[in-house]
C-alpha cells in the first residue's frame, strides 16, 4: 500500500533511535523489546524491502503486542495485537489470518515522534480492541483510542490514522461485540 501523504519519509535510524530512547526512559516490566536490523527479504513475494523491525512482545495476553517495520524508503508499518492472540482472549476459533494483525496499517509516512506517541498510548493501555462476533470464528476487529489520548497523533487530516477509530469515550461493551482492555506495560 502506498503512503498517503507527501511528507518526507523517516529513516530507519531515526525511528530506531526514537524507540530505543523511549524504551530506555521507561521501565516496561511486562514486555520484551526486540529489534531486527537485517530482516529477511524474499523479492518474489515482498512488495518492498524492510530494513528495520521492532517488536514489543508481551509476557501475557493482558498486555498488547506491537510490531513496527520501516521500509528502505522510510515508510512505516504498524501492527497492534495479532488476531490469534485476540481469538485466544475471546475464547473463539480463528480459521484464517493467524498471523494477521487485529489493527494496523502497512506503509505510511509518519514521523518518529508520532510513532513514539502511538507506542505510548498502547503501552499505557489507553485503547481498547472491539471484537465483532463472526458466524463461527473471530469477526472484524477495530482499535479505539480516546480523542484526548490521541491529541499528539491526530494533528493532520490525512489517511495516516484511518485505521484507528478515535472516540470521545471508550465503550465497556456493546451487544454484538466484545471490548478488550489492556493493562499498561
Amino acid at each position: 500500500m502506498a503512503a498517503t501523504n507527501s511528507r518526507p519519509a523517516t529513516s530507519a535510524e531515526e525511528i530506531r533511535g526514537a524507540l530505543t530512547e523511549h524504551v530506555k526512559l521507561r521501565s516496561y516490566r511486562n514486555i520484551v523489546f526486540r529489534e531486527n536490523l537485517n530482516p529477511s527479504h524474499e523479492p518474489r513475494l515482498d512488495d518492498y524491502r524492510v530494513t528495520y523491525e521492532a517488536e514489543f512482545v508481551p509476557r501475557d495476553l493482558m498486555h498488547a503486542y506491537i510490531k513496527l517495520v520501516v521500509s528502505e524508503d522510510g515508510k512505516c508499518g504498524v501492527g497492534v495485537e495479532t488476531r490469534a492472540r485476540v481469538a485466544e482472549r475471546v475464547g473463539t476459533y480463528l480459521l484464517t489470518g493467524k498471523t494477521a494483525f487485529a489493527a494496523g496499517k502497512e506503509l505510511m509516512t509518519i514521523g518518529a515522534k508520532e510513532l513514539v506517541y502511538l507506542v505510548t498510548i498502547i503501552a499505557n493501555g489507553k485503547f481498547v480492541i472491539k471484537v465483532n462476533r463472526g458466524l463461527v470464528d473471530l469477526g472484524k476487529t477495530y482499535i479505539l483510542v480516546p480523542r484526548e489520548e490521541a491529541r499528539d497523533i491526530t494533528i493532520r487530516d490525512d489517511r495516516t490514522w484511518d485505521w484507528i477509530l478515535f472516540t470521545e469515550t471508550l465503550p465497556d461493551r456493546t451487544w454484538r461485540s466484545r471490548i478488550l482492555t489492556y493493562d499498561p506495560w
